[in-house]
């Protein structure tokens, strides 16, 4: 790439407006926060400047400059709406650099808060992946029972977990046996219906031709079934995943005592809205890190399909 292609950047121009903006006149009590927030900015222009000077994959320093440059957007239009013009209550909307602040203050908190739902989400959703995808093979190899079966899993999957936490927490000996147990619901329906939607859509020549030439059941599952149902089997999972997350904090802001749910509702309770906000980040940035995590798992099983 020429220096201009890697340097040329619309992330850049909005960057310098972001730190411009820090040092316009405020209406709101102005502090040494907004520097917190003018240091990670300048750390994130940073890395992304030795990035555009060394590497030489176009598509990741795009994607790396997009997601920049709609963080530098919303930065600037927050710090312009709340603290510069009160078009938003800073009260309610507090400045980002403040924000950020609470992040270096919080992050013991955070850390734990994070590593508690994170636990409770895979304690959950191995259960559901381990149950669900066999019984979707079961229940998608039967022609005569697969049509049933699905509407009796759209019925089941229609239904928010979140309403069984009453009787959950009735019935089950703890919260994090409850927490663990809707995250099961949430995934469970969603992975058992891709499962049985990817067995299905196996084309029957296919498997008539193996077992033509005597493929046994077992290798014909491994080798013919599953690694064509592979697809819906990941999309199933990648929505069960998403609803999971969903439900947990809705668990955690309803009874949990740890957690990023929790967090949130915790610090609600008392009006902290720096946190509450921090709380709404921490939370996005795990789903958007495990979804990325998620696409790349998939990208690899699935590489196959591109050869």
């Amino acid at each position: 790439m020429t220096l201009r292609k890697r340097f040329l950047r619309v992330t850049h121009l909005l960057f310098a407006v972001l730190i411009l903006v820090q040092f316009l006149p405020s209406r709101a009590e102005d502090n040494e926060h907004k520097f917190y927030l003018i240091a990670a900015a300048s750390a994130a222009e940073l890395v992304f400047l030795v990035l555009s000077a060394f590497s030489s994959k176009k598509d990741f320093l795009r994607d790396f400059g997009n997601i920049l440059s709609v963080i530098f957007f919303v930065f600037t239009a927050w710090t312009i709406l709340a603290p510069k013009t009160l078009i938003l209550d800073p009260l309610i909307f507090p400045a980002p650099g403040e924000v950020l602040w609470q992040f270096t203050a919080d992050i013991d908190k955070l850390s734990q808060g994070a590593a508690s739902s994170l636990k409770t989400v895979f304690s959950g959703y191995i259960y559901a992946l381990v149950l669900g995808i066999p019984m979707g093979v079961i229940l998608g190899s039967f022609k005569n029972i697969r049509s049933s079966a699905t509407y009796v899993v759209n019925f089941a999957g229609a239904i928010p977990p979140i309403v069984f936490v009453p009787y959950s927490i009735a019935l089950l000996p703890s919260f994090d046996v409850v927490s663990k147990f809707i995250i099961f619901l949430s995934a469970y329906w969603p992975i058992m219906k891709g499962t049985i939607a990817g067995v299905s859509s196996v084309e029957k020549g296919i498997l008539d031709t193996a077992r033509s030439l005597s493929v046994r059941t077992g290798s014909l599952l491994l080798n013919v079934i599953i690694p064509s149902a592979l697809p819906n089997i990941f999309a199933g999972a990648a929505q069960g995943l998403g609803v999971s997350f969903l439900m947990l904090t809705s668990a955690e802001m309803i009874g949990g005592q740890s957690g990023i749910g929790y967090y949130v509702q915790y610090y609600a309770k008392f009006a902290d809205y720096p946190r509450v906000i921090l709380g709404i980040i921490i939370l996005g940035i795990i789903i958007c890190l495990i979804s990325v995590l998620s696409a790349g798992l998939q990208k690899y099983f699935l590489r196959w399909r591109n050869t």
